[in-house]
């Protein structure tokens, strides 16, 4: 009869252990990547309302 290591249990659990905060950090890096759609100007700011504001003077 095949007798099962004690590490065997240890190493799974570890193995898991790792690929859970693979999977964590993973998620993390890439929910932080750069979403250019969240940088667009949607329009006239208030410094174009200054300077227009200024030149009509």
């Amino acid at each position: 009869m095949l007798q099962r290591s004690i590490l065997t249990p240890l190493l799974t659990a570890a193995i898991r252990k790792m690929a859970r905060l693979q999977l964590r950090l993973r998620r993390a890096f890439a929910a932080a990547s750069y979403r250019p759609e969240l940088h667009y100007m949607r329009g006239p700011g208030p410094k174009c309302g200054e300077k227009q504001a200024a030149g009509a003077d």
